[in-house]
C-alpha cells in the first residue's frame, strides 16, 4: 500500500518501534492516519516474532488513549478501531471485524466508487511506474479538495442557520419546514447569499470573536481557490517572487501548503473549531432597551 512520504516514515517508526509519541493535536492527527494501516497489519509484522509482537501491542497501547482524547479523532467507529479481544491473533472467532450485509455491501460500492473516479491509491498495477509518484500526487490534491470543499459547505450550512434561528426565533426546523413562509426565506433570499454576506449578518447579530471570523474568511478564501482553479498555484495571491525567477507555490493556508499533513492538519483544526462555535457558543447580541435610547432633540419653535 502506497503512502504519502511523511505518512509512511511516520508508519514506519511505529511499526518498528523507533516513534516518539508526543501528545500535541498534530502528532495525533498522523497518527491517527496510520492506525487502521497498524491494525489491519498486525499478523503480518508480528508473525513469528514475539519481540515484534511486544513492540506492536506498546505501540498501539500508547496510541489509543491519545487519539481518543482528540476531538477530530475521538469517534472510534470512525478510526474503525477494534477492541483487544477482536485484534488478539490466538481468538481466530475475533480476529476479523464482523460486518453486517448493508455494510458490506457499502464497502465494496466504496471500492468501486473509489477505483471509477481514480482515487484508488491502494492499486497501482496498471499505472506505469514512471507515472505512479504523479498519480499517487495527484490523488492527494483530489482528496484534500474535496474536504475543503466539504468543510466549507458545513460552516455555510451553520452560518445559515444561525440567520434562520435569528429571523425565526429559534423555532425548530422541522416544523418550520412545514410552512410556505419559511420555504420562501430559504429559497429565494437564503440560497442566494453567499458565505460572506451570511456571516456579515450573524457578526451583526451575533457575538463572534475575531478570531472567529478571520477563521471563516480564510477557510472561505481557501475553498475559493481549489474551487475555482484546477492549479491554484497559479493564482496571482499564491505567486511569490524568488529573486529574479518566478516559482509557483502554494497554495498556502496561513502560511502552509495546503496540499500537505501540516496544512491539512491546520485547515482541519481551525474548520472544526469555527463549526463547534457554531454549533456550541454563538450568542446573540444583547439588545439596547429602548428607555436607554439617547432622546431626540425637541423641535425648536420657529417664530412667525
Amino acid at each position: 500500500m502506497m503512502r504519502g512520504v511523511e505518512t509512511a516514515r511516520l508508519h514506519e517508526e511505529v511499526v518498528l518501534g523507533r516513534a516518539e509519541v508526543h501528545p500535541d493535536r498534530q502528532t495525533f492527527r498522523r497518527l491517527g492516519v496510520v492506525r487502521n494501516d497498524l491494525i489491519r497489519e498486525r499478523e503480518e509484522h508480528c508473525s513469528g516474532d514475539p519481540a515484534n509482537h511486544s513492540r506492536f501491542e506498546l505501540h498501539t497501547s500508547i496510541l489509543a488513549p491519545h487519539l481518543t482524547r482528540d476531538p477530530i479523532v475521538s469517534n472510534a467507529t470512525h478510526l474503525d478501531l477494534p477492541d483487544q479481544d477482536a485484534a488478539d491473533p490466538d481468538n481466530p472467532q475475533m480476529a476479523e471485524i464482523h460486518l453486517t450485509r448493508r455494510q458490506k455491501r457499502l464497502r465494496a460500492e466504496l471500492d468501486m466508487i473509489f477505483a471509477r473516479i481514480g482515487l484508488d491509491y491502494w492499486d497501482l498495477d496498471d499505472t506505469e511506474p514512471q507515472w505512479r509518484t504523479t498519480r499517487l500526487e495527484v490523488i492527494r490534491r483530489e482528496v484534500i479538495r474535496g474536504e475543503v470543499v466539504s468543510q466549507y459547505t458545513l460552516i455555510d450550512e451553520q452560518l445559515g442557520s444561525a440567520v434562520s434561528r435569528y429571523m425565526f426565533e429559534n423555532e425548530k426546523f422541522m416544523k418550520l419546514w412545514r410552512t410556505k413562509r419559511f420555504e420562501r426565506f430559504n429559497y429565494f433570499i437564503l440560497e442566494k447569499m453567499s458565505l460572506m454576506e451570511k456571516l456579515t449578518f450573524v457578526k451583526d447579530a451575533y457575538t463572534v470573536p475575531k478570531a472567529v471570523a478571520s477563521d471563516i474568511e480564510a477557510i472561505n478564501a481557501m475553498r475559493n481557490a481549489l474551487a475555482h482553479a484546477y492549479f491554484p498555484e497559479n493564482l496571482r495571491a499564491h505567486r511569490r517572487k524568488h529573486g529574479t525567477s518566478r516559482r509557483l507555490v502554494g497554495p498556502h493556508y496561513k502560511g502552509i501548503d495546503i496540499f500537505t499533513i501540516d496544512g491539512i492538519d491546520r485547515f482541519m483544526e481551525d474548520a472544526s473549531d469555527v463549526v463547534q462555535f457554531l454549533i456550541t457558543g454563538i450568542r446573540r447580541k444583547r439588545q439596547r432597551s429602548k428607555s436607554a435610547a439617547p432622546a431626540l432633540p425637541s423641535p425648536v419653535p420657529t417664530v412667525d
